[in-house]
């Protein structure tokens, strides 16, 4: 299975829950297979915030994301975590934050934290 096989749990229409830098946050998200299955499209609308993400496999066949929000298009590696649990994006900067997807029994969970925080500053819970 490619890496971009082991995102398939991110595909479909989902209803999104959590908390962005303390505050409530829901919305909406969709992945979906792209360009002959060669890239997942995944979406994601929010009250205050709208972002797209595509992953796909790079030239070397490793996965990576192109990431489009207001702030700019941001190209990051994703890597399987060391305990097998999820991926996670490797900031192609020092400032980049590092987002983490894990499937969970009713979806998937999204977090995001900065290199110093303590805690992910964004949790946001997937489910059908």
């Amino acid at each position: 299975m490619t890496p971009l096989e082991q995102l398939a749990f991110m595909l479909g229409s989902w209803r999104v829950e959590g908390s962005m830098h303390g505050q409530p946050a829901s919305g909406s998200a969709q992945a979906e297979r792209a360009l002959g299955g060669s890239a997942i499209i995944y979406r994601e609308l929010l009250e205050d915030y709208e972002d797209l993400c595509v992953y796909r496999l790079d030239d070397a066949k490793e996965l990576e994301v192109h990431h489009f929000s207001k702030d700019g298009v941001f190209r990051h590696a994703v890597h399987s975590m060391d305990d097998g649990r999820g991926f996670h994006w490797v900031p192609n900067t020092v400032f980049g934050p590092i987002v983490r997807l894990f499937p969970t029994p009713e979806g998937f969970r999204i977090e995001v934290a900065h290199r110093d925080a303590s805690l992910p500053e964004v949790v946001l819970h997937l489910s059908r």
